[in-house]
């Protein structure tokens, strides 16, 4: 086995030194019956795969590039080794292999120009459903917008506005992840997920094996919408991160998310985690993807037919230009994946403050008309994401004499954040303060830092009326 392996990765060096690709750095090296039901995801749809059925997955390869690509050679390798061993660790380091044979290809003169969304999509759930069960289990499947009628699933990554990779040992290539074939008039902005330390080796932990990942992901959303930057992006990794970064805990994955191009330092944009805001981490590679020619739609359906795949196989498939590493990102560092988006902290305004009532150190503040204190966040007539945080503290209180409790036994401390709902609203409800006095409340919007300070403070801040409390 240690022979083939090693014959495998000479095989699959020399094939990428020839190949052209539109990778954003290194080409990878490496690349019917019942229905069966993995362990449900956590937060998507459930990937369904069929049985491994090598004979199925050796036509849809052929379908996809020529029977003498390298491909062919990790095929029939995968064959034997599932002949011996079943779906082992072995079959599934094949497994990615073949998948990061198929992500080199994908948009290159080495894809055959007559391949369908139909076929792509079946292709890769074909070499999915080979590896080891543990290894897809709780895997999503990708649910990107299409149109009516048309091939949703893997499909859609015959074109635009995804990215599709394998990520792991020194034989898979180097660099980030990155959303591939924008369209020209958008190829400075794009999304990366890199790996969170020095390699994507020292990045994946876990008893899980092998130690390699399968990232893909796809746009949600381009529109406009104020105080947001670029567009929305889902990713999502095989073997799948639970949303705490771990997977009890047989896979754990350090990774930085961001949106290249977009200036982040000195800015108040931020990635929004599914309604989560995370600090600024803006120490990305953002080796811009290649540009394709033809990229007038999101998803580039109506070119997966045969006829106008070959009209535009030398702009698509012929080697594209990279430029120059981009300077701006917006990045963090989420524990697990979920949908992202930018969003420009500086721009929310803040309003709806009711005046204060006076009250007691033993009740939670309230307004005089009855009720929680609560601010609205929005900008130009659009309402701030959900997760907006939003701090309250007190005007003029900087030896930090006055505290607050967030919750009757809460901690006390300077301040306290809250965090926009789905309609905007920030609630300061079973907030206390703690010493007898006269106030005045500042509210404003920042984000936390996690270690007790700030990474963002807005410069729109609004006051309460003054108003007086009692001790108990």
């Amino acid at each position: 086995m240690h022979s083939l392996r090693t014959a495998l990765a000479l095989a699959l060096a020399s094939a990428a030194l020839v190949a052209c690709s539109d990778q954003p750095n290194s080409a990878p090296t490496d690349p019917s019956g019942p229905r069966v039901s993995i362990p449900a995801a956590v937060n998507g749809d459930l990937l369904t795969l069929l049985p491994c059925d090598i004979n199925q997955l050796k036509a849809d390869s052929r379908a996809f590039t020529s029977p003498s690509d390298v491909l062919s050679t990790i095929a029939n390798a995968l064959q034997t080794e599932i002949g011996r061993r079943g779906q082992s660790e072995t079959a599934t380091d094949l497994v990615l292999d073949g998948l990061s044979r198929i992500a080199a290809i994908r948009g290159t003169a080495n894809q055959n120009s007559d391949i369908t969304a139909l076929v792509f999509d079946r292709l890769v759930k074909g070499w999915l459903a080979c590896a080891k069960p543990d290894f897809v289990a709780g895997a999503e499947a990708p649910n990107p917008p299409v149109a009516a009628g048309e091939v949703g699933g893997f499909g859609p990554a015959l074109g635009s506005h995804w990215v599709f990779e394998v990520r792991g040992k020194d034989t898979d290539p180097a660099g980030g992840a990155y959303e591939r074939n924008k369209p020209a008039l958008t190829s400075s902005i794009f999304w990366a997920l890199e790996q969170g330390e020095a390699t994507w080796a020292a990045s994946i932990g876990g008893s899980l094996k092998p130690d390699r990942v399968f990232i893909y992901g796809y746009q949600t959303s381009s529109e406009t919408i104020p105080a947001k930057s670029g567009s929305s992006f889902d990713h999502f990794t095989i073997p799948k991160i639970s949303p705490d970064g771990t997977r009890n805990p047989t896979f754990t994955l350090s990774m930085k998310v961001g949106l290249c191009g977009v200036e982040g330092l000195g800015t108040g944009r931020r990635v929004n985690h599914d309604g989560v805001f995370l600090p600024l981490e803006s120490n990305f590679a953002c080796t811009p993807p290649a540009v394709i020619a033809d990229g007038s739609s999101i998803y580039a359906f109506r070119l997966l037919n045969p006829i106008s795949l070959a009209q535009r196989a030398i702009e698509f498939f012929g080697p594209q230009q990279l430029h120059a590493a981009l300077g701006g990102v917006v990045g963090s560092r989420p524990k697990g994946l979920s949908p992202s988006s930018v969003y420009d902290l500086s721009a929310y305004l803040l309003t709806g403050l009711d005046s204060i009532a006076d009250g007691r150190t033993s009740k939670p503040l309230a307004l005089k008309k009855g009720g929680d204190v609560t601010v609205t966040v929005s900008f130009d007539g659009a309402l701030a994401p959900k997760g907006t945080p939003v701090t309250v503290s007190v005007v003029g209180n900087k030896s930090s004499i006055a505290f607050f409790k967030d919750g009757s036994n809460g901690t006390p401390g300077p301040t306290v954040t809250r965090y926009a709902n789905a309609s905007g609203v920030v609630s300061f409800g079973d907030v206390y303060l703690t010493k007898a006095g006269g106030y005045i409340l500042a509210f404003q919007v920042t984000l936390p830092n996690g270690t007790g300070g700030f990474d963002f403070k807005g410069a729109n801040v609004i006051q309460s009326n003054s108003f007086n409390y009692q001790g108990k």
